[in-house]
Formats: structure tokens, C-alpha cells, sequence
């Protein structure tokens, strides 16, 4: 899928997420569009997404088994404000070497390039959620649901 169709998904999904009477979704920013987007805010929402950002991208490079296996180019493509639980959401994709998710040490491997996009929550200062192609719990190793906090988090966005 290309980064254009995934975009187009992931807008198409925050309108839906809007329309459904959440809590009250807020794009706080997209890439190139850092200075423009944040002035309007309140500080403590800047301050919370420059700060979360780095947790997530820190978490990520040392915890999330996927892109630790054979992950590379990770880059950020957007962050949500989530009003009703005082959280962020990050959005960033990156490449693998080979299909699968996970550490994929014991398994054969594919040779074949893929994209992935993980969603990082969070909420003071603690990663709450990640979850790599809305289908692999990054924080679980399994596939499927969500753990009860995080979902909660992921309905309030």
C-alpha cells in the first residue's frame, strides 16, 4: 500500500473517529507543518507532544519488537490530541526487512520489504499503547485486542 493510500486511510478514519461523537479529536500536527500548527495551541499541549513524541520514538527504537527485529527509516507522520484522557497519539511508519511482526527469530523469512505503521499512546510520560498495523500489540507480542486501557484511550480519540 502506498504512503499516499495510508494516508488517505488514516484521514478517512480520524473524520469517522470525529463524526462518531468522540471525545474530540485534535490533529496537532502532520510533517512539514510543526511551526504552524502549534502557536494555536495551548502550551501544555505543545509542550505534551514535543515531549511524547520523544517517548514514543525512544520506546519504540528500544521496545517494540517489530522494528527492533529488522526495522529501519522510522518516521513520524502525525500526532492526535485525545481531550477526554489527557493523552497523544503518534503515528509513525517505518520499513522491515522481511514480512511478519514481532521478533522473528525462530521463523522463516521472506526477504520481502514491507512498510508498517505503528500508533504510540502517551499519557504522562508513559507509553500506554502500541500497536503496529492496528492488528500486533507491540507491548503484548500477540494479535487481536487491545488491552482494556488502551482501548478505553483509543475510543476517547
Amino acid at each position: 500500500m502506498s504512503k499516499a493510500s495510508q494516508s488517505i486511510i488514516v484521514i478517512a478514519s480520524l473524520i469517522l473517529l470525529a463524526g462518531a461523537g468522540g471525545c474530540g479529536l485534535k490533529l496537532v500536527t502532520q510533517p512539514g507543518s510543526a511551526g504552524s500548527g502549534g502557536q494555536s495551541l495551548a502550551n501544555n499541549t505543545v509542550v505534551q507532544q514535543i515531549g511524547g513524541r520523544a517517548v514514543a520514538e525512544k520506546w519504540i527504537g528500544d521496545l517494540a519488537s517489530t522494528y527492533k527485529f529488522d526495522g529501519e527509516n522510522l518516521q513520524f507522520m502525525q500526532s492526535v490530541s485525545a481531550k477526554c484522557a489527557e493523552a497523544m497519539l503518534y503515528e509513525f511508519t517505518f520499513d522491515s526487512r522481511n514480512g511478519g511482526y514481532g521478533n522473528r527469530v525462530n521463523e522463516a523469512l521472506d526477504g520481502i520489504k514491507v512498510t508498517h505503521t505503528i500508533r504510540v499512546t502517551v499519557q504522562q510520560d508513559k507509553v500506554t499503547s502500541a500497536v503496529t498495523d492496528d492488528k500486533y500489540n507491540e507491548m503484548t507480542g500477540q494479535f487481536g485486542a487491545l488491552p482494556e486501557d488502551a482501548a478505553a484511550q483509543e475510543k476517547c480519540l
